[in-house]
């Protein structure tokens, strides 16, 4: 039997939702139970860091009032959702995670917190995340690290590494990560959930100062298929907060994210041409899957691109280190060290080392990227291989060890198997594929054309029917 304060952790947004609209349950008992798991669950983990109790229950009794009264109810209303901290939410901190900016106060939504308020989603809180999201980790001096829900102590990847630990742990079923360069499919293979980023222009962001970057999205996190299309179709379409915005490329995502898979060619890569170490218990756990690939209908070839320039180096001098030296001029970087992360201040030292003449040559590299990129997709619907090359790792370390006395850049981006699409503009998805053999989650990455974002929704969604993964979130 259903137990209102003890499971609704483990349900669904869309099952929460269908209970709402039945009247099974209110939106104030709703979050009276997520309030009492945050009270449980988020002393251990640290994802949640900023949370206003009586303004969550006084919108749940808003919200309950708005149903009583016959109000037109919305996709999601009355079911909680996060935002991470560096997207705006009128009225509230947005920080950064970044002890100077601790006091700063967004003035309006973002177009995702608008997008989710007009669904009739309750806001609960803020998750944690590293500096300015810099890196794929969850560790800064002003709320402390996350901590990975399957294993204490250890990374839950960034930099929505709050927002992929609160998901695994039921604290909501809906969240807010955003991705420059894996940031929601790192935590979320960390995690053991599914992080989906859009191609470019599906879900509008506003998230840097400039507004043409095509290397940062807005994707959800989610514990199961369903949430994550609905998520997708509650953010997509146009804005005028991004000029890089796009009509939906399907007209549900819910919808177009079933059916059969039969007949995809997925091409397989242990690294995806990166050239990078990649664990070999990561790789054999990816591989765990193919065979149910195969038994889905699915045609596996293993395949590389063969991209012919140093992509590592494009993402860093093309767009990495320039994007973040839109913010150069906001702070006195020197005056800042010893109170923020020093690798963040070698980035701001690299951005003023950087010529025209690099970002150009890096430009042009990721043109020559997309090129072959195109070219091998001629013979493939999906390119998988491991969404990161470590499982998590025990926090202190800024990256798996085999890194260490390696550079900044190298330390950032030579353990991702995910900036690659941020630079070629394509969706891709990390799902669960399984654990290590001492607990830790390891996700297996998807990567589809240009706006078949539903095409890697409806692959997720046939391996989660055959390879379930929704128990493990009930041993947290």
């Amino acid at each position: 039997m259903f137990d209102r304060m003890t499971d609704i952790h483990l349900l669904s947004a869309t099952a929460l939702a269908e209970k709402i609209r039945n009247r099974e349950i209110s939106v104030t008992e709703v979050a009276e139970a997520t309030l009492a798991r945050i009270d449980e669950i988020n002393p251990k983990l640290n994802a949640i860091v900023y949370l206003d109790r009586e303004q969550v229950l006084a919108d749940a009794k808003a919200q309950d009032a708005y149903i009583a009264g016959g109000g037109k109810l919305g996709p999601i209303q009355g079911v909680p959702f996060t935002i991470k901290d560096n997207t705006a939410v009128a009225g509230i901190p947005l920080t950064n995670g970044f002890e100077p900016l601790k006091d700063n106060i967004a003035k309006e939504d973002a177009p995702v917190t608008k997008r989710f308020r007009e669904a009739g989603g309750l806001f609960i809180g803020k998750t944690n995340l590293p500096e300015f999201g810099y890196y794929g980790g969850c560790e800064n001096g002003l709320y402390g690290a996350a901590h990975n829900p399957f294993k204490h102590g250890h990374s839950t990847g960034g930099s929505s590494g709050g927002a992929a630990a609160s998901i695994a742990a039921g604290i909501t079923a809906l969240t807010e990560g955003n991705d420059g360069a894996g940031s929601v499919r790192i935590p979320g293979s960390l995690c053991g959930v599914l992080g989906l980023k859009p191609t470019v222009g599906v879900v509008p962001e506003a998230l840097m100062p400039g507004r043409y970057h095509s290397f940062i999205y807005h994707g959800p996190l989610t514990r199961n298929v369903d949430d994550c299309a609905l998520q997708m179709d509650l953010w997509a379409g146009p804005s005028l907060a991004d000029p890089k915005t796009i009509e939906k490329p399907v007209a549900s995502f819910v919808d177009a994210s079933k059916g059969s898979v039969q007949g995809l060619r997925v091409a397989w890569s242990d690294d995806l041409g990166l050239g990078v170490h990649v664990d070999p218990e990561v790789i054999a756990v990816c591989r765990s899957v193919l065979d149910d690939l195969g038994r889905l209908g699915v045609v596996v070839i293993e395949a590389t691109p063969t991209w012919g320039v140093d992509i590592s180096k494009a993402m860093w001098d093309g767009s990495w280190v320039p994007g973040y030296a839109e913010i150069y001029d906001d702070f006195d970087w020197d005056a800042l060290r010893g109170q923020i992360d020093d690798n963040l201040i070698e980035i701001m030292k690299e951005a003023e080392a950087l010529t025209a003449v690099g970002v150009g040559r890096a430009t042009k590299a990721r043109g020559n990227m997309y090129d072959e990129w195109t070219r091998f997709m001629e013979d493939y619907d999906i390119l998988a291989s491991p969404t990161l090359a470590s499982a998590t790792f025990p926090h202190g370390k800024f990256a798996p060890e085999w890194l260490d006395g390696k550079s900044v850049r190298e330390r950032i981006l030579d353990w991702l198997l995910t900036y690659p699409y941020n630079m070629l503009t394509n969706p891709a998805i990390t799902v669960p594929a399984g654990f290590t053999a001492d607990g830790r989650p390891v996700g297996i990455q998807f990567a589809a054309r240009h706006r078949e974002d539903a095409t890697l929704l409806r692959l997720a969604r046939n391996i989660e029917e055959i390879r379930p993964w929704a128990d493990s979130y009930a041993q947290i």
